[in-house]
């Protein structure tokens, strides 16, 4: 009342009773001035609200509000509470162990954001309930490690061993890996739903944001093996029915990072259009070293999304349960109107960066309240205990259980043979490929000049751009060129071919490196990087020595050369 003056005014100037009809979950019919601002002010300004103006029809914002309204009702069992504490303690705990063992490596912990372990739980529950049977996720590095070894069961010996400095590949294997945190993993996970859920985890690069298209694709992709959406046969079948996008975010590059509104832009297009993806911002606030005042314009970082409509929840990572509510409403969102939805958990980053980053240097003022408060998995256990859900003995056996076992899978590291690479996996779509050759092995001979040379001068046979290949072949901008640096001579010049034909038709052999040089006659020849005298009968002595190359002489049959210039 405080923020909105006209509350005020309204509190001293009407009196009730009033009519509740439209607040279905008020629970009475009629209610006093201040009985229904108290409802309001309860549900919406508590540690989790929604921001619903920017929905595109009145059904969307209907629902998502009475939705709201009675989630705020509903309360979790003792069971649901008591393993959110586990996976919240688990998760700490593998921090507080990497802490141990590891104290130089850059581990971008999930310290201050472990609620976000119970978002991920959540979101796979309701997902394998509603009958999804995928979910492709990208993730960038904070929590990542957190969240591979707990939910998606990725061996800890594994990622030991990087930590190490070792490889996560076997030791005769001719892959090379990546760096620690962009492991990742693909692993089948079982809720009790009557079918497993198959989880992937996408390999995520540095630049944060550039999974984004890459998840929304693969999802797309899978639809269309799993024939699903908008490939299936069935007339009420839509896309996101068996195969779900979710996308995790940070702050700061969420609203910095353009990459973020070119996949918002492409998300609800034909051939595109996945049925919505799930957002999750991990937001603590602060990137790298940058305070959000100066980092965006915006007051939310999520507002990019709102240039598609899309619906955003806010909720305080401290309030565990709280998640667990806003990731029942983005499901249940995503799952009725298949669009894009944003959780946006606003969370704090209990060291730098990285672990090796000290943060008092550039946010002291932050880091002096982050330093002095409780961690958000002991807090929680403190409040179960309280209410006589968990005793002390429990949470100190959660601890002590999972720090045992990290530290056996530790000392099993040395025994531990990684996997090999392999992508012929049952009913693999990409079972035919194969590794690479080792070094030293002897390359394929590529064909000589005289072989596919003369190629690029025949029009293609039985191909479907013949009649367009012929029409265009005397225009002078038939080709397009790229002029690079010389290999040798003044007038020697690299050049690549940009050709334009379908798969399959003459030109694909056409994207060769080739190399044009002046002759006498001006009739240009094509040459090869072989490393012979040149034979082509119009050059002379001195453009022998300065160029060493195989060639062969090809005149045109058309107009000359399509406009080529040799200098």
């Amino acid at each position: 009342m405080d923020v909105v003056p006209e509350l005020t005014i309204l509190n001293g100037s009407l009196h009730g009773p009033f009519n509740t009809s439209g607040l279905p979950h008020f629970g009475k019919a009629e209610a006093s001035l201040e009985d229904v601002l108290a409802y309001l002010e309860h549900t919406y300004c508590g540690h989790v609200s929604v921001e619903t103006a920017q929905l595109q029809s009145l059904e969307e914002r209907e629902w998502f509000t009475d939705r709201f309204e009675e989630l705020k009702k509903e309360s979790f069992s003792p069971e649901e509470r008591r393993q959110l504490a586990r996976l919240m303690l688990e998760s700490q705990e593998f921090d507080h162990f990497l802490g141990t063992k590891f104290a130089t490596v850059k581990r971008y912990g999930g310290e201050g954001a472990e609620s976000m372990m119970g978002f991920f739980y959540e979101l796979f529950r309701l997902a394998a309930y509603s009958g999804v049977t995928d979910v492709i996720m990208g993730m960038p590095h904070r929590g990542r490690l957190n969240l591979l070894t707990g939910l998606l069961q990725f061996p800890p010996e594994l990622m030991f061993r990087k930590m190490r400095g070792l490889s996560e590949f076997p030791e005769n294997s001719p892959s090379i890996g990546d760096v620690l945190s962009h492991l990742t993993s693909s692993v089948d996970l079982d809720f009790g739903a009557g079918h497993p859920l198959h989880v992937t985890m996408l390999p995520n690069p540095s630049h944060l944001e550039a999974i984004n298209p890459v998840t929304q694709g693969k999802t797309r992709g899978r639809q269309q093996v799993k024939q699903e959406g908008d490939y299936s046969r069935e007339s009420n079948a839509q896309p996101g029915d068996k195969v779900i996008c979710l996308q995790v975010h940070g702050d700061a590059s969420f609203s910095g990072q353009g990459i973020v509104p070119e996949t918002f832009t492409l998300s609800n297009l034909p051939h595109f259009r996945v049925g919505g993806s799930i957002h999750l911002i991990v937001n603590n606030q602060v990137g790298y070293t940058t305070p959000s005042e100066r980092g965006r314009s915006s007051l939310y970082c999520s507002d990019v999304g709102k240039m598609v409509g899309c619906a955003v929840i806010h909720v305080n990572g401290d309030d565990a349960e709280e998640v667990l509510r806003a990731t029942r409403l983005a499901v249940e969102y995503q799952r009725r109107f298949r669009k894009d939805v944003i959780v946006d958990l606003l969370c704090y980053r209990q060291w730098g960066h990285n672990e090796l980053d000290e943060p008092f240097f550039t946010n002291p003022a932050m880091y002096k309240i982050i330093r002095s408060r409780k961690s958000i998995p002991d807090s929680y256990a403190d409040m179960l205990i309280s209410e006589g859900l968990m005793t002390e003995e429990e949470r100190a056996e959660i601890k002590s259980s999972h720090y045992s076992m990290l530290n056996e899978r530790l000392a099993n590291m040395t025994l531990y043979s990684p996997p090999p690479p392999t992508c012929r996996a049952a009913g693999a779509t990409w079972w035919s490929l194969r590794p690479a050759s080792r070094p030293g092995t002897p390359a394929r001979p590529r064909p000589s000049c005289s072989t596919w040379g003369p190629s690029l001068w025949k029009s293609p046979r039985r191909s479907s751009c013949t009649a367009t290949w012929r029409r265009h072949t005397c225009r002078p901008d038939f080709r397009s060129w790229r002029r690079e640096p010389s290999w040798t001579g003044p007038r020697l010049k690299r050049w690549r071919l940009v050709h334009f034909c379908a798969k399959g038709s003459t030109f694909e052999s056409a994207g060769r490196m080739l190399v044009v040089a002046p002759s006498a006659s001006g009739t240009p020849w094509w040459c090869a990087r072989t490393p012979t005298t040149c034979t082509s009968p119009s050059t002379t002595s001195s453009q022998n020595r300065r160029a060493s190359w195989r060639c062969v002489t090809v005149p045109c049959q058309r107009r000359p050369c399509w406009g080529l210039s040799t200098g």
